[in-house]
């Protein structure tokens, strides 16, 4: 019982959280803030565009999805397994840990082509 109820807690807690960061998004969205980052130092992070091209995958617009960030989907999911990692098997932490560093690398890589070649939206 108490697992189950640990499990509720859970997926509250998870709603909760994607209501809050939706509304902030969408606060953010309204008032045209952008980057933060980029707003401060003018140099565009490694996710900019990221929160834009998730919104796109979500309206099935896969060209405005790919123009923003290609790598938004894997960075996600990245997020979840890393944020979750105790929750696994040793077994499966090692392959989350090698999912997670390759989505960094991948991230970096592309955000350093994207940076040369003036590819950041």
């Amino acid at each position: 019982m108490a697992s189950s109820l640990s499990k509720r807690m859970l997926a509250l807690v998870h709603l909760l959280a994607v209501v809050i960061i939706g509304g902030l998004f969408a606060i953010w969205d309204y008032l045209d803030i952008g980057c933060v980052l980029r707003a401060a130092t003018g140099i565009p992070c490694p996710t900019c565009g990221a929160t834009r091209a998730v919104f796109y995958l979500l309206t099935f617009d896969l060209g405005g999805y790919f123009y923003y960030h290609p790598m938004a989907v894997p960075i996600v999911i990245a997020l979840l397994l890393g944020v979750h990692i105790g929750r696994f098997k040793e077994s499966h932490r090692r392959w989350i840990l090698g999912y997670v560093v390759l989505v960094v690398v991948l991230t970096l890589v592309l955000y350093v082509f994207r940076l040369v070649n003036g590819l950041i939206p």
